[in-house]
């Protein structure tokens, strides 16, 4: 507990240390002068982001022994959202089995496996953007590529141990290579729904310099490095005014569209998560305005 409230305090300190670089006022009148059209946009690519994590989801959850039902995979995938604004990180999102009556330590596998899978796509494009920025050195490329391969090769391997610790379904059974593609191909459009939304968040405000387009993916890269608080308050924006405003974008707008892309990434899937699971119960544990309703299992 006081480990949370020190990261807390911490985010919370860095977030009004950036408010305070960028100054309040430029900040207010960058607000003042949003273009509607591309905030719109945003928050369209926000809710198709959590169809998206919905459906990579519904891929993995297939294979477990006892596959989910929609209404399982959405009550998981939105209650690991509320537990994931509540940690640094978003790792409460692994607390997705928590919402279900058994199958814990598969769901609880699956959950990593899911993560880890969009996470690796995140770096691999921070560290692709990395070295187009900065030709004088190759080493992001290296690295980037090094992971890539050892992806592709340890991936088939990885669900074949899973299955065996967790008692996964059948990794020979020929429907298992196209949910497992189904789950990459979903984690790597996902991240271009991130990017996309960030730089329509930037054109909300102002125009964006074309180098900039490549230090969005730098931004999302370096709060994935750095889970130092809760809801990655502070992190985010940090990221943004310093790598963005490298690249030439305005402070007061890059930290206007790191805030709102909290507002649409963050606390509105968890908000929703809370309306999702008020009505069930957490594993036994009583939680406000819950009621007695089992968790349904197909």
């Amino acid at each position: 507990m006081w480990q949370v409230i020190a990261r807390s305090l911490f985010g919370v300190a860095l977030l009004a240390g950036v408010v305070a670089y960028v100054e309040p006022s430029r900040l207010i009148a960058s607000t003042e002068s949003l273009r509607l059209e591309w905030l719109a946009t945003a928050v369209l690519l926000g809710f198709g982001g959590i169809l998206i994590q919905w459906w990579k989801w519904a891929q993995l959850s297939r294979l477990l022994p006892r596959r989910f039902t929609p209404s399982q995979v959405s009550r998981t995938l939105f209650g690991g959202f509320v537990l994931g604004m509540m940690s640094p990180g978003r790792v409460g999102e692994f607390g997705r089995a928590v919402f279900v009556d058994d199958q814990h330590r598969s769901v609880s596998a699956l959950t990593a496996l899911d993560r880890a899978v969009s996470a690796t796509f995140t770096m691999v494009a921070g560290a692709l953007a990395v070295g187009y920025c900065f030709a004088h050195t190759r080493w992001p490329l290296v690295i980037s590529g090094t992971i890539g391969v050892l992806l592709a090769v340890r991936y088939r391997s990885a669900l074949r141990d899973l299955a065996a610790r967790y008692d996964l379904a059948d990794m020979t059974k020929p429907d298992v290579g196209r949910r497992v593609l189904g789950n990459a191909i979903g984690a790597l459009t996902f991240n271009g729904v991130f990017f996309s939304q960030l730089y329509c968040l930037l054109a909300a405000g102002a125009d964006v310099p074309a180098a900039a387009v490549a230090g969005i993916p730098m931004v999302f890269a370096a709060k994935t490095l750095l889970p130092l608080a809760p809801m990655d308050i502070g992190v985010r924006e940090t990221a943004a005014v310093f790598v963005l405003g490298h690249f030439g974008v305005d402070v007061a707008v890059a930290l206007q569209a790191s805030l709102l892309l909290f507002l649409i990434n963050v606390l509105l899937p968890g908000l929703i998560g809370v309306l999702l699971v008020s009505g069930s119960r957490w594993q036994g544990v009583s939680l406000p305005s819950i009621t007695r309703h089992r968790y349904p299992t197909p």
